[in-house]
């Protein structure tokens, strides 16, 4: 797929191989399109030949100047302290390669040292029990100025887009505590 769209975006430029860098101005779907993983007629991806740049269109940043944004009313949304249990990682299936996937000692201490450090407003504090899947699709992510996640994280091999931020499951409302990067794209921001 790689090779496929270079050859249907960048090959017909002129004076392709003379260039060393590209500015790219995405619009619609291409937004999604990571041409940093394009591979050239060589076989190598051109972030290893070329310079990559992204820019906003002009009716992007005109959308991004004019929208209103309300101010936050509060500060941080902070997730930590998840008790990773040895039966939640026995439940990690779906391609996942949970190896060493232990407590993160600290974690819960340090999402209140960022609490502390951003101070004014109100804050948030998903800590051990309460930092269910559920809790933070529920909390208002668009209220926040900044949200810190003091999780892990697990790659998916086999489905690059499974990649998952691993919080605490909440059978009762059907969430498994694996948040992947499709439901991420689904969450008000």
């Amino acid at each position: 797929i790689g090779r496929q769209l270079f050859a249907s975006l960048l090959k017909p430029l002129p004076n392709l191989k003379a260039k060393t860098r590209f500015i790219i101005v995405r619009d619609g779907q291409l937004h999604l399109l990571p041409f940093d993983a394009l591979i050239d007629d060589s076989g190598t991806y051109i972030a290893r030949t070329h310079t990559i740049v992204y820019a906003p269109s002009a009716s992007a940043w005109h959308l991004l100047e004019s929208r209103s944004t309300p101010a936050s009313d509060r500060t941080l949304l902070g997730v930590g302290g998840v008790p990773y249990s040895e039966k939640m990682i026995a439940s990690l299936t779906r391609g996942y390669k949970p190896d060493g996937l232990g407590n993160l000692p600290g974690s819960a201490d340090e999402v209140r040292a960022a609490a502390s450090t951003v101070g004014g407003g109100a804050n948030n504090l998903l800590l051990g029990a309460a930092a269910t899947e559920t809790a933070f699709k529920n909390a208002r992510l668009e209220a926040y100025r900044i949200i810190h996640l003091a999780v892990h994280g697990i790659a998916n091999q086999e489905r690059p887009d499974q990649a998952a931020l691993i919080l605490l499951s909440d059978p009762s409302a059907g969430e498994d505590g694996i948040l992947q990067a499709t439901e991420v794209l689904h969450l008000r921001t």
